[in-house]
Order: C-alpha cells, then sequence, then structure tokens
C-alpha cells in the first residue's frame, strides 16, 4: 500500500513516532520498569505471542522510521490480543479481517498504545457494527480503513467521518480516510 500525505501531515507524524519512540528510553535501571531493556523484552514476548496464534508481523519503514505491520486476518482474537498488541512500538498497520473482532475490541484498538500511529486497519468481515467504529478516535493518523462485509452501515460510516472530522486531536491532513468497502 502506498499512502500519499501532505509535507505538514508527514510531519505530524514523524513528530508524533518520534515523541512515542522516547518513551522509555531513559537511564536504564536495574532493568526496571521503564528502562530500555526491560520494553524490549515485553515487546520479544508480545512478538513470540502473536506468531504463536499465527500473526504475519513485519516492520516496515515509513519516513518518520519504522513501525509494525501485523496481519491476524482468519485468526482468533481476544482481550489478550490486544494486551500484546500494546506492548510493541509503532502498530501502523493492522489487518483483523475474518477474525472474532467485536465492538469491545474495538476499544481496546482506540487505546494509545495500540491506535496511536495506526495509518491503515481492515475490520472487514467481522461483527463490527456502527457502535464499535465510533469507539475509533484515537487513530489520529488513519489513513485507511476496510470495513466490506462487516456491520458498519453507510449511515455509521458518515457519522464517524463528521465525528473525526470534528475531533481537534486529529491532524488536518488526515481528516478524510479512505474507506474501503
Amino acid at each position: 500500500m502506498v499512502c500519499k500525505v501532505s509535507k505538514r501531515a508527514a510531519i505530524t507524524l514523524s513528530i508524533s513516532l518520534g515523541c512515542i519512540g522516547m518513551a522509555g528510553c531513559g537511564a536504564d535501571v536495574d532493568g526496571g520498569p521503564g528502562s530500555y531493556a526491560a520494553a524490549e523484552k515485553m515487546s520479544q514476548s508480545a512478538q513470540e505471542f502473536l506468531k504463536s496464534k499465527g500473526a504475519t508481523m513485519t516492520r516496515k519503514r515509513y519516513p518518520p522510521g519504522e513501525a509494525w505491520v501485523i496481519d491476524l486476518s482468519g485468526k482468533e482474537v481476544t482481550d489478550e490480543t490486544f494486551d500484546r498488541l500494546q506492548e510493541l512500538d509503532h502498530v501502523a498497520e493492522l489487518n483483523l479481517s475474518k477474525t472474532s473482532l467485536t465492538d469491545a475490541h474495538m476499544k481496546l484498538i482506540n487505546n494509545p498504545e495500540v491506535g496511536g500511529v495506526l495509518v491503515s486497519l481492515d475490520v472487514s468481515n467481522t461483527a463490527v457494527t456502527d457502535a464499535g467504529l465510533k469507539e475509533l478516535t484515537t487513530p489520529r493518523f488513519l489513513m485507511k480503513i476496510a470495513v466490506a462485509g462487516s456491520k458498519v452501515s453507510e449511515q455509521g460510516l458518515k457519522q464517524w467521518q463528521a465525528d473525526r472530522n470534528a475531533n481537534s486531536n486529529v491532524p488536518k491532513g488526515f481528516k478524510v480516510v479512505k474507506v474501503m468497502k
């Protein structure tokens, strides 16, 4: 997927990824919870868990730096899946098509540590409804969402897009999201 964004949007995303990437990069004090070593260990554990559940995981370079592309399509997703996703740094693309994804899971995607830098989300062929889509307010940099075969209605999409346009936390270059129906 090639995403075209304005220079301003790219700078905003770059600054955001940089700030998030700096979290936990302080002095490594006895391997404490904020240490780099502890964060790496947690990330490795999350990667092993997700791969054991059948996830395909790759690192992709974006203008501001590297981020995860995670494909869980056709796999079972649980609350633990999202707990583990938040242990990874920078999840930019997340494919949850043909999974057991529910509206309740959309709240978990909305967690800034899971969806904070998402640029692409695929929830096609899932049980997600308008109510679940409405939960999706955190992904400020979202450029594409796939909802084909879900229970999201045309009216639900219009309302979500209107809410996104009114959300002052979403940068100007990311207000309009390409919807794949």
